[in-house]
């Protein structure tokens, strides 16, 4: 049977909906259990905010195959295209290498400014005259300057993260009792366990959130909201004095907390 602590309003019948902690212990061997093998579920009401941000990472670069003009392309052409023929696919490269350096005479000059003001000590000893400066006032007779041809360049998509807090507020000694044992999962599902020998750390659990509401007296997922992968969670920070001020039963359990939960999905979703 799962164990299952439950702060969760929304969860007895309120329209709003909730959120449930899926945790999964991680066992020995590498891999994550099945989700029929849920070690504990955290039932919690809806965070105060919810944000799915996807990041595309992306480099800047410079384009080789168009700056290389029609050479480039056939050079591409002919990898995609190769069927046997060497001789034939060299005979398409060399005609397009010819044609390039005629449509590409006006950078070519541009290319050589380029390189007179990288060697401009050089220049400047054979001549007198200043590289940069001899590049400069080519470009200017010409009236155009190298393109870099400059573009982005698709890396990978990030990681997403998630944070999620909650107000939980005790308003009798069940409530604290519950509030404590959810505080104490948190924590001790997000830190690492220890081997027998001492020598190694064992990884902490991960955990699945999924978002809940109630239809026609079924609990059923929002499909408005974010789905989202296994994670890792990176933090748990508890305030123990969330109402500007120590309240506390007579047991004294604090009466008002408030939890912050930091996740990362174990991989990038595409």
């Amino acid at each position: 049977m799962i164990n299952r602590y439950s702060y969760a309003p929304s969860s007895t019948g309120e329209v709003m909906g909730w959120i449930s902690y899926e945790i999964y212990e991680h066992p020995t061997g590498g891999k994550q259990n099945n989700a029929h093998d849920t070690s504990l579920i955290i039932d919690l009401h809806m965070p105060r905010q919810l944000e799915d941000k996807v990041e595309a990472e992306y480099t800047e670069g410079t384009d080789a195959v168009a700056k290389s003009g029609t050479l480039g392309s056939a050079i591409v052409d002919a990898v995609n295209n190769f069927d046997g023929d060497f001789k034939g696919s060299l005979k398409n490269v060399m005609e397009s290498a010819g044609k390039n350096l005629k449509d590409k005479a006006p950078e070519l000059l541009g290319n050589v400014a380029s390189a007179v003001a990288e060697n401009s000590g050089i220049t400047k000893a054979i001549t007198g005259i200043d590289g940069e400066m001899v590049k400069r006032s080519i470009e200017k007779r010409t009236g155009s300057v190298p393109n870099p041809h400059e573009e982005m360049f698709f890396q990978n998509i990030g990681i997403r993260e998630f944070t999620f807090q909650h107000k939980l507020i005790s308003f009798d000694e069940k409530d604290s009792y519950t509030i404590q044992q959810i505080l104490k999962n948190f924590k001790y599902h997000s830190s690492p366990g220890v081997s027998s020998e001492n020598h190694r750390l064992l990884y902490p659990s991960q955990f699945r959130m999924k978002f809940y509401r109630w239809v026609n007296n079924r609990a059923m997922e929002n499909e408005w909201l974010p789905k989202i992968e296994p994670c890792v969670l990176t933090s748990v920070e508890v305030n123990y004095a969330a109402s500007d001020g120590w309240a506390v039963h007579p047991t004294g359990a604090p009466v008002d907390i408030e939890l912050s939960l930091s996740f990362r999905e174990i991989k990038p979703k595409f």
